[in-house]
């Protein structure tokens, strides 16, 4: 069940951050709507999350695939563009999600 809240998170996650950025370029209100939607939906999310794991674990899990997913945002809807460096960056975290879920005790 973790695996499923943690990826309804990241889900919620990108649309939270697509609908901030469309709401920043358009200034229309209904996507400033919508990214409190989405981010009053992730804290809940969240909260069900720590039934399965600790908060520095679910966090850390969270938040990285949230980086990952949200560089994806950006190049596939808002053509923005990474730097090599950046993406060392990535293969960090990649690296770093699974140390820490293939390595960590329950």
């Amino acid at each position: 069940m973790f695996w499923f809240f943690l990826s309804l998170a990241i889900l919620t996650d990108f649309l939270l951050l697509f609908f901030a950025k469309k709401f920043y370029l358009t200034g229309e209100k209904l996507f400033f709507i919508l990214t409190i939607l989405f981010s009053s939906t992730l804290g809940i999310i969240f909260c069900k999350l720590l039934e399965f794991r600790s908060l520095a674990i679910a966090n850390i899990l969270w938040a990285a695939l949230s980086i990952i997913f949200g560089v994806l945002a950006g190049i596939l809807f808002f053509s923005e563009k990474i730097t090599s460096i950046q993406m060392i960056g990535i293969l960090l975290v990649i690296s770093g999600i699974f140390l820490i879920e293939f390595f960590t005790k329950s």
